[in-house]
């Protein structure tokens, strides 16, 4: 797929939109797309790494491929073993290629890599308040690269304020660190529109413009978003049962992250196949 020219003109748009920011110029004004700011960041890092060429788009989006499998594997392989590990990083390989937009380098591609980063992160190390303030600012720079992703941020802050209570494995003060961590990465973001005086355009851009793009689409919950709602339930029920009282933290963070992904793209409005992306690596991890 290196040398496909377009395969999903929402590539071609972020492309154009790092160039942008390479040009000197603020995402949102001089050119304008419905995504959050690090998206775009993004993509102007990858022309200044790799170069401006489709190919090295592509090569940028194999990279996060890479690094969202391996990190797929380790979480297998903590939870479960080694052979979990590598089935679910293969599996994970498999399906974010699969559709017909996998084969591009899309934001869900990128976020990927901090979202599964985040979850690495969390469920190999002990919860200390460093620890989770690293964890707000991974899940929220998923965030602002896809920022449905928000309800994972939420869903997470949930799940710690719970384990405070039921496992006594969260200080607060690492609840605090973790709304830090998350708002210090958003504060950073609008800091350049404050400072240019486009402090208007970050809030209509990266908040109201989203919340309004939303309603306009939303659409009744379908038949077959609830169906893939009610088997990824019925999945993790199941396997939660089965799962060892030693893992059963772990797996219970990994189901957060799931539903929030889920909940999200649910809650979106129209749903596009390559919003999947976004799920298939936690579906890969359950099902390994």
């Amino acid at each position: 797929y290196y040398f496909v020219d377009v395969i999903n003109w929402d590539e071609s748009t972020f492309i154009l939109m790092g160039q942008s920011l390479l040009d000197g110029y603020l995402p949102y004004t001089k050119l304008w797309d419905l995504k959050p700011p690090l998206a775009f960041a993004t993509y102007a890092l990858f022309i200044i790494l790799l170069g401006k060429s489709i190919v090295a788009i592509r090569l940028a989006g194999t990279l996060c491929v890479f690094l969202t499998s391996w990190f797929v594997y380790l979480i297998g392989r903590y939870i479960g073993n080694s052979s979990t590990g590598i089935f679910a990083a293969i599996l994970t390989i498999l399906t974010v290629t699969a559709i017909d937009s996998g084969q591009a380098t899309m934001t869900e591609h990128v976020a990927c890599v901090p979202l599964l980063g985040a979850l690495t992160w969390l469920v190999t190390r002990k919860m200390t308040p460093g620890v989770l303030f690293l964890e707000g600012i991974l899940l929220t720079g998923a965030t602002l690269v896809r920022l449905n992703l928000a309800y994972v941020v939420v869903g997470v802050g949930i799940w710690l304020i719970y384990s405070k209570f039921r496992y006594q494995t969260v200080e607060f003060g690492g609840i605090v660190a973790y709304c830090l961590g998350s708002f210090g990465l958003i504060l950073l973001t609008y800091l350049p529109y404050l400072i240019a005086g486009d402090s208007l355009i970050w809030f209509n851009s990266v908040v109201l413009a989203p919340l309004s793009y939303a309603a306009s689409v939303k659409e009744v919950v379908t038949g077959k978003k609830l169906l893939l709602a009610c088997l990824i339930f019925w999945m993790l029920n199941q396997l939660w049962q089965k799962t060892s009282a030693k893992h059963q933290q772990e797996f219970g963070l990994l189901q957060v992250f799931l539903f929030g992904a889920v909940i999200s793209i649910i809650q979106g409005g129209e749903l596009y196949e390559h919003y999947c992306i976004q799920i298939f690596p936690l579906l890969a991890l359950t099902f390994a």
